[in-house]
C-alpha cells in the first residue's frame, strides 16, 4: 500500500466513525468542510473535467459555483454512508410519485428499479425498503482490503438489501427475482465503467451500453416494469438535510419477436426518461465528475 492510500484509508475511518456518531448537524458541518477544503484538491483532474463538461451540458450555468455545488453533494453522499439509515428514520426522507411503485408490486408486477447518482441514491433503494418492498441491489463487489466498498456493502446489508454481484453470475438470480416479483432489482443505470459514463447519452454519438442496456434486456425477458428513479438533496440549511425520492411513470419494453429492436426501442425510452433528471439537476450528479 503506497503512503497516500494509507494516508486516504485512514482519513476515510476517521471520518466514518465521526458521520456514524456524531448528530447529524455537526456529522454534516464535518462533510461540508471536507467537501470544501479536501475533496477538489485530492481530485484535481477530475474538477477539471467536472468544469469543462458543464459549459457543454448546461451553458446557463456558471462553471465555478456548479462544480462547487457538485464537489458539496458528492462529498455529503460519500460521508454518509454509515449514517444514511439514521437520515430516513429522522423523518428526513419524503417522496414523490411512489403510488405507481406500490401498484405494481401490489399486483405482483416484475420491477426493475433504474436509479440515477443524483442527491443520494442509496437513500433511493432504502426508501423503496422502507415501503415494505425487498429490495436486490446489483453491486460490483469491492476487494476484501478496500473500506469505502466494504463499509457500503455493510450499510446496504444492514439497510435490508440482497446484494447480487455484477456481471453473468448475476443474471440468474436477478432474472429469477424479477420474475416472481418477490423483491424489486435496484439498478444504478449511469454508471462510470472505466473512466467512461455509460448513460444518459446526452448528444454522445457512441452507443449507450452497461447497466442501462442490461436493465432493459432484464426487462424484456422477465416481462418487468422499469420504474426510473432518484434521490434528490433538497435546498435548505446544510445542517438540516433533506431528500425526495422521485419515482417517474414506469416503462414497458416491447416484447415482440424482434429482440434487436425491442431493446433498442427499450433503451431510447428509459434514456429518455432520464435525460431530463440528469440535465435539471446537474449540479448533484455524481457521474459529471467523469464526464467527457
Amino acid at each position: 500500500m503506497t503512503p497516500r492510500r494509507w494516508l486516504v484509508g485512514g482519513f476515510d475511518r476517521g471520518v466514518a466513525a465521526a458521520m456514524r456518531h456524531l448528530p447529524t448537524p455537526a456529522g454534516q458541518a464535518l462533510a461540508g468542510a471536507i467537501a470544501r477544503h479536501v475533496a477538489p484538491r485530492l481530485y484535481p483532474r477530475l474538477d477539471a473535467m467536472a468544469r469543462a463538461a458543464v459549459p457543454r451540458l448546461r451553458p446557463d450555468l456558471a462553471p465555478d459555483a456548479a462544480v462547487a455545488a457538485l464537489w458539496d453533494a458528492t462529498t455529503r453522499t460519500a460521508c454518509e454512508v454509515p449514517c444514511y439509515i439514521r437520515l430516513h428514520d429522522e423523518g428526513r426522507v419524503t417522496m414523490r410519485g411512489e403510488a405507481a411503485l406500490l401498484a405494481l408490486h401490489r399486483d405482483r408486477r416484475p420491477v426493475i428499479l433504474a436509479g440515477l447518482h443524483l442527491g443520494n441514491w442509496e437513500i433511493l433503494g432504502l426508501a423503496a425498503h422502507r415501503l415494505d418492498i425487498p429490495v436486490a441491489v446489483v453491486h460490483d463487489p469491492p476487494p476484501a482490503a478496500e473500506f469505502r466498498g466494504q463499509l457500503l456493502v455493510r450499510e446496504r446489508l444492514r439497510a435490508g438489501a440482497r446484494l447480487l454481484p455484477l456481471g453473468r453470475e448475476a443474471t440468474w438470480p436477478a432474472l429469477r427475482a424479477v420474475r416472481e416479483g418477490r423483491e424489486i432489482l435496484y439498478m444504478l443505470v449511469d454508471e462510470v465503467t472505466e473512466g467512461r459514463v455509460m448513460a444518459p447519452r446526452l448528444g454522445r454519438a457512441a452507443p449507450l451500453g452497461g447497466n442501462l442496456v442490461q436493465a432493459v434486456k432484464l426487462a424484456r425477458l422477465a416481462g418487468a416494469a422499469i420504474l426510473p428513479a432518484y434521490a434528490l438533496r433538497l435546498p435548505g440549511p446544510a445542517g438540516d438535510p433533506r431528500f425526495e425520492a422521485c419515482f417517474l411513470p414506469p416503462i414497458e419494453v416491447p416484447r415482440t419477436a424482434d429482440r434487436a429492436a425491442d431493446v433498442a426501442a427499450g433503451t431510447a425510452a428509459l434514456d429518455a426518461a432520464i435525460t431530463p433528471a440528469v440535465l435539471r439537476h446537474l449540479e448533484q450528479w455524481f457521474p459529471l465528475l467523469y464526464w467527457r
